[in-house]
């Protein structure tokens, strides 16, 4: 489902396909870095370069719909040595059209711009055809699907969407706080790990390294506003307050030296959401009971210790002791934070410090909350069944783990493609071999949380939670590293991914989102593909899961979605299945860029969020956007025994109201000390009949502690004022949204008095520049 569609022409975009990525015609590069260089344009032979080019062109024109043919000249790691290129093209141009002069050719040469040429291809108003779809599984040549990019380097793909998430955060509290500090090389840093060859896991080794240094070495200026705007918020004497908060970047590896080491200390949660969050805090701690949490007002806050996988205390990289977790769930307000005190109560027992691998307790085969019954299979150690417990209904729902072996250059069938790499997904069969045939497991119960936890192999384990009073089940792993001997070949590459089978009928049919904002439905390949010679089943069967993927059984009225935590690839290569790669090891290159092997040793650790049932489309996506703007956690030692006498307040919220559950505050960033920029978005889509349609909100009342004035609209990115943009016209084909709305109803804003009042339509986004003045 492509819901653009519901919002009218402002959401079109031209785009094309280039005859040769963006490099220039064979025979026509000049230098020896980006592509196999040519020949020299010269006086001696430039009537024989100007008629190849031509010949060239004409090829490319067979692909254009107008007499405007595009000439991409360069390529990655082109101009290194400028003056060759331009020397060439200027004599080049020059051959061309003296030729067509002299022949009577049809064609000139000439210097131009994107910009330029797109003015031009408008200007012949030929009728254009109209996609509602994307143009995914993308495969450059046979057998060549470059699927595999979904899930490479996982590490680096989760740290830029939490360096995101705390960038994000870090913005709201300087506008909020009146924070004015540089993080400039923080945001540069962010920015550039959206480079394609970055996010996508594609870059070399020491590359990787060098994007992760980049976000290490700058994220302290977004620690510093943080901590800063926290403190001026909530301390009762803010510049007395000598020590800044801590931050605990490791987390997920259960490494936090204020947690481990101090008996007494302040967690203050804040909420980059534009409405209240439950979330479930995890500490790592070193004692497996004795502590308490406390809100401001001394209330004690339910919580659990809970012991960790034994595994996780084995991470090469950890340099913590702490053997356990401890667990509370709190409420955080829309765009602010609480705070809350964690003290140490003794109780005289001894430290435990038994790692030994778990043995099978066969009298503790469930888990549930007041959502779900989670059944496990003792003698796999898999779950078996759930049972919705609203509905009274048992679904079968087995996760297991599983391998694909890479297909390999030296024992490849003809036919049959080269090897895996960092963009290509090949495996030697299209059926991966289970990981999960016998797990050892224990069942840990608590009153937050009751837990499964699973060992399938010494590199991989998980543990499966359920929180009470939620309806997301959490599957959380930690894969690697990938072992990659084998006893038939020496080394082999092997991609794991996370399998749920259950026993719902999807009819081949399953959906994956687009960037995060909407859904578009997959088919698994249909038999006549199937005959064509570049049908790979399996490799051209996945598509990339940013947000969610989900399978629907319509008779049943059921829907199985899982939420990644980090950009993986998915599919649903069975009825009643979903899978995802979470990690690859690879042995060989796959010749498209990188010029080695996706050789990554690290070990992944990341969460799966799975409901079941038949959620609202605005559940799905407030849960996945709790994973990208997830509640950013700082620290600071306790020296009173009760929140009051240090704090002035137990919580604040930076927004004068909590937006409805439609609207989510995308961007909100100070550009000078008065001047903010401000971005909504509409979270609905238009494709539940049960969701709400167009919403009001006041850009002039959205802060607590600022009016913003003197509002007017711009373009998506900020840099043009909407009222300067004059949008080309493109004629179509065919009709592309019958159900949109006339542009001119799509931006209407009301003004009463001082007041400036925004209506967001489904789906859509606007973009706003404002005067920050303080609220009277």
């Amino acid at each position: 489902v492509d819901n653009a569609r519901n919002r009218g022409k402002s959401s079109e975009l031209f785009a094309s396909v280039l005859p040769n990525v963006y490099q220039p015609p064979k025979g026509f590069c000049f230098d020896r870095t980006s592509c196999a260089p040519g020949a020299d344009v010269l006086s001696y032979n430039s009537r024989t370069r100007a008629r190849q080019f031509i010949d060239a062109v004409k090829e490319y024109a067979k692909d254009y719909g107008t007499k405007n043919v595009l000439v991409t000249m360069g390529g990655d790691l082109a101009y290194t040595k400028a003056d060759s290129w331009f020397d060439n093209l200027d004599r080049l141009i020059a051959a061309v059209n003296k030729e067509a002069a002299t022949t009577g050719t049809p064609v000139q040469a000439f210097y131009s711009t994107p910009s330029c040429y797109l003015r031009a291809v408008n200007n012949a108003s030929a009728p254009w055809p109209v996609y509602t779809q994307d143009f995914l599984p993308y495969a450059d040549k046979q057998h060549f699907y470059w699927t595999g990019l979904y899930s490479s380097r996982p590490s680096l793909k989760r740290y830029a969407r939490y360096a995101n998430g705390f960038l994000q955060a870090c913005k709201q509290i300087a506008v909020t706080s009146g924070i004015r500090e540089s993080i400039l090389k923080f945001k540069q840093a962010v920015a550039t790990m959206q480079h394609h060859d970055a996010v996508t896991g594609t870059s070399s080794e020491k590359v990787a390294r060098d994007y992760a240094k980049m976000i290490g070495d700058s994220i302290f200026l977004c620690e510093k506003v943080i901590s800063d705007g926290m403190v001026s918020s909530l301390w009762r004497n803010p510049e007395s307050f000598d020590e800044p908060l801590q931050f605990c970047h490791r987390l997920n590896e259960t490494v936090c030296f204020m947690t481990e080491n101090v008996d007494r200390f302040v967690v203050v949660a804040y909420n980059p959401l534009s409405h209240k969050a439950t979330h479930n805090i995890r500490l790592p701690v070193p004692f497996d009971d004795g502590y308490r949490v406390q809100s401001y007002d001394n209330k004690t806050i339910e919580s659990q210790v809970v012991p960790r996988v034994n595994t996780v205390l084995e991470l090469p990289s950890k340099t913590s002791t702490a053997t356990n977790e401890l667990v509370f769930q709190v409420e955080i307000p829309q765009l602010g934070a609480s705070a809350f005190h964690v003290s140490r109560v003794p109780t005289g027992k001894e430290k435990t410090e038994d790692y030994s691998l778990f043995k099978m307790e066969l009298e503790e085969v469930s888990i549930e909350n007041e959502k779900y019954r989670l059944m496990v299979d003792a003698t796999t150690g898999l779950l078996s069944d759930v049972v919705i417990l609203e509905r009274g209904e048992t679904v079968s729902l087995r996760q297991s783990f599983f391998c694909y072996e890479a297909q390999h250059s030296r024992s490849a069938r003809q036919g049959t493609g080269g090897p895996s790499g960092a963009f290509v997904f090949n495996p030697a069969f299209d059926e991966p071999y289970d990981l999960g045939t016998h797990a050892t497991y224990r069942v840990v119960k608590g009153s937050v949380v009751q837990e499964i936890h699973q060992v399938f192999e010494s590199w991989i384990t998980q543990v499966i939670r359920l929180y009470k009073g939620q309806d997301l089940i959490e599957f959380e792993w930690m894969v690697g590293p990938i072992p990659i001997e084998s006893r038939r070949s020496g080394l082999v590459g092997r991609e794991i991914v996370s399998r749920f089978s259950t026993n719902l009928q999807n009819d081949g049919v399953f959906y994956t989102d687009s960037n995060g904002r909407t859904t578009i439905e997959r088919r698994r390949p249909t038999l006549p593909k199937m005959g064509s010679e570049n049908w790979k089943p399996t490799s051209s069967s996945f598509f990339p899961v940013v947000s969610w993927i989900y399978i629907k059984d319509r008779l049943r009225n059921l829907q199985f979605t899982v939420l990644p935590d980090t950009p993986e690839g998915g599919t649903s290569l069975h009825d009643g299945q979903v899978e995802l790669m979470v990690h690859r090891r690879l042995v060989e290159d796959d010749g498209c860029g990188l010029r080695e092997p996706l050789n990554d040793t690290s070990t992944v650790i990341g969460r799966h969020l799975v409901h079941l049932g038949l959620p609202a489309w605005t559940s799905v996506r407030n849960g996945a956007l709790r994973l990208v703007y997830a509640p950013v956690l700082a620290y600071a030692k306790a020296k009173d025994q009760a929140l009051g006498a240090t704090l002035a307040v137990g919580s604040f919220s930076g927004l004068y109201r909590e937006l409805p559950r439609s609207v989510h505050l995308m961007t909100l960033e100070a550009l000078s000390s008065t001047r903010a920029l401000v971005r909504l978005e509409h979270l609905y889509s238009g494709v539940d009949s049960r969701e709400e349609n167009d919403v009001r909100v006041s850009v002039t009342n959205l802060l607590s502690n600022n009016l913003l004035e003197d509002v007017a609209e711009t373009t998506l990115s900020a840099h043009m004022l909407l009222e300067e943009v004059s949008r080309l016209q493109w004629r179509q084909a065919q009709t592309a949204f019958v159900t949109g709305r006339d542009d001119l109803d799509n931006h209407s804003t009301f003004r009463n008095q001082d007041n400036y009042v925004v209506v967001l339509r489904n789906g859509q986004m606007r973009t706003f520049l404002a005067t920050l003045a303080p609220r009277i």
